[in-house]
């Protein structure tokens, strides 16, 4: 099972990411053309289920990195917030995925890893200047 589908229907349907976003979440990149502000997530790591002395326990561990995008420091912050709460720390996810828990990688007291994407010199990317983003990793248990 795959979890792009469900986090991308969780965050999408809660109504604190979606003031800030509306559906602008995407998985691995946004288009260049696509206004600010947006969500970018991608899986870093997972896929497998946990070993057990009797095989697979059905019990598996993915980490995802969802990325916060604005113009201004402060609204990647805030977003990087929106999403945050909107996670559960256990139950349903999205379309029905059964979560064990999710744990955000860095400390919930804002220290993230902040991004700024740099001008694009000859190159077209121009529009990206000086676009903030706030990057966090989400280690997610769920049931296969």
């Amino acid at each position: 099972m795959s979890l792009h589908g469900p986090i991308f229907a969780h965050l999408k349907a809660n109504a604190g990411v979606a003031a800030l976003v509306t559906a602008r979440i995407y998985r691995d990149r946004a288009k260049e053309i696509d206004p600010l502000p947006y969500i970018t997530y991608f899986m870093l790591t997972g896929g497998d289920g946990s070993p057990h002395a009797t095989g697979r326990s059905g019990l598996v561990r993915d980490v995802y990195q969802i990325n916060a995008w604005a113009l201004t420091r402060n609204v990647a912050v805030a977003l990087a917030k929106a999403i945050y709460d909107a996670l559960p720390q256990s139950g349903v996810l999205g379309a029905g995925a059964d979560v064990k828990t999710i744990q955000s990688l860095e400390r919930v007291d804002g220290s993230t890893r902040d991004a700024d994407i740099p001008p694009t010199v000859g190159g077209t990317q121009g529009s990206d200047v000086g676009v903030k983003g706030v990057q966090r990793d989400y280690e997610i248990w769920y049931i296969e």
